[in-house]
């Protein structure tokens, strides 16, 4: 057991570096394509943090064991925002934006009803991997229409060179694949050494691992006053983690769904998003740190108790 939790830990550190390079890479093309800074956060910020989560997805369905990125999407989801948005919440309270309110925030709502629509029969399958798909492309449509609108002017900034955002694009993404094995070694050896299921470990164990780079992305941009990249780049990687991310392992091997755990995580995530709706205005209040943070301990409670 001691060396499934050092074998899971050394692959949570090569997620953060990994989801960290990779992210500055995607950042850095943006810079060059001069495009809005909070449609950046949503799609490439967020695919570039959602990485760890995609290289699971991809390791555990190849290795059959499906659930475990089951677990970890759906689980990532709710520790993305009662977890790791919650804390700067608690410190510093939130200024939401017009573009996260409007355009990512209804669909990171809609993806709690529309997983437990398409896993209540048990099972996630290929037909419905395509579905889930369809719904991300007309997202990600809108996202590249907007940006296409709202591109910046030049402001005299040099961004970096082609040659340094591909390489540490290509070793991030390395260093993301090594954590995808790690991550699903030691996960599945904690499974095994504490009769939890694989889709319990993914929701929790693994789903806090792969999130780091959510929380270097969420701290920084708070500590830097720019919170609108935080919140966005949350809402964006959720939105990646269920319809782009399910579906990816699904087509890669059918995913068997334990349907009282992943209706705690949709009720749990739901719960939470709604926490984070702006009401009479758009800043949030730090009390809506404290409520997510006792609604994942909750949480936490709940799925590692004692059956």
């Amino acid at each position: 057991m001691q060396e499934d939790l050092l074998i899971f830990a050394i692959g949570c550190v090569c997620a953060a570096i990994g989801g960290e390079l990779f992210f500055s890479g995607i950042i850095g093309v943006a810079e060059r394509g001069r495009w809005p800074r909070g449609i950046v956060a949503a799609t490439l910020g967020a695919f570039a943090t959602s990485s760890p989560e995609l290289i699971v997805a991809i390791t555990s369905a190849w290795r059959n064991a499906p659930e475990l990125a089951l677990g970890a999407a759906t689980g990532s989801n709710l520790t993305n925002i009662a977890l790791i948005l919650a804390v700067p919440l608690l410190f510093f309270g939130l200024q939401t934006t017009r573009g996260a309110v409007f355009r990512e925030l209804p669909l990171a709502l809609l993806i709690f009803p529309i997983i437990a629509i398409v896993a209540f029969d048990g099972h996630v399958t290929s037909q419905d991997a395509v579905l889930l798909l369809a719904v991300f492309v007309f997202w990600l449509a809108l996202v590249v229409f907007a940006a296409a609108r709202n591109r910046t002017e030049a402001d005299g900034h040099r961004p970096s060179g082609r040659l340094y955002l591909g390489l540490i694009l290509i070793v991030g993404l390395a260093t993301l694949f090594l954590a995808g094995e790690l991550i699903v070694d030691g996960a599945s050896g904690l499974a095994v050494a504490f009769g939890v299921p694989n889709y319990i470990i993914g929701a929790t164990v693994v789903a806090f691992g792969t999130s780091v780079p959510e929380l270097a992305t969420v701290v920084v941009s708070s500590l830097r006053r720019q919170p609108e990249v935080g919140l966005q780049t949350i809402l964006g990687s959720n939105i990646f983690n269920c319809f782009f991310i399910i579906p990816v392992a699904a087509l890669i091997h059918p995913i068997a769904v334990e349907w009282l755990s992943l209706k705690l995580t949709l009720e749990a995530g739901l719960i939470a998003t709604l926490l984070i709706v702006p009401l009479g205005s758009w800043r949030l209040g730090r009390w809506r740190g404290l409520l997510l943070l006792a609604l994942y301990a909750a949480f936490i409670a709940l799925s590692l108790k004692p059956v």
